[in-house]
């Protein structure tokens, strides 16, 4: 699944497939356990919704706590407030 998203990503053609790539690619690392690489695929996915919403868009509470989430299990619990609370 990592390799399809990886090379959907180099394909893609605008900025919504991309976002939808980058999500994939947070959670494939998510079970993987590799958070940190993780946070930044969801980081990068909310940088692209965050240019195409609204800051006050409800669908990106779910960008919002995987971040948090992620910062919950690595034991950084201050970075996972501010996704929380966002």
């Amino acid at each position: 699944a990592e390799e399809f998203y990886r090379a959907s990503l180099l394909e893609a053609t605008n900025a919504q497939d991309e976002s939808i790539c980058y999500y994939h690619l947070g959670l494939i690392k998510e079970k993987q356990g590799a958070y940190d690489e993780a946070i930044q695929y969801f980081k990068q996915e909310l940088a692209i919704k965050e240019k195409l919403l609204s800051t006050t868009d409800p669908s990106l509470i779910f960008v919002y706590d995987r971040i948090g989430a992620a910062y919950d299990i690595i034991g950084d619990p201050a970075h996972a407030l501010i996704y929380y609370i966002k």
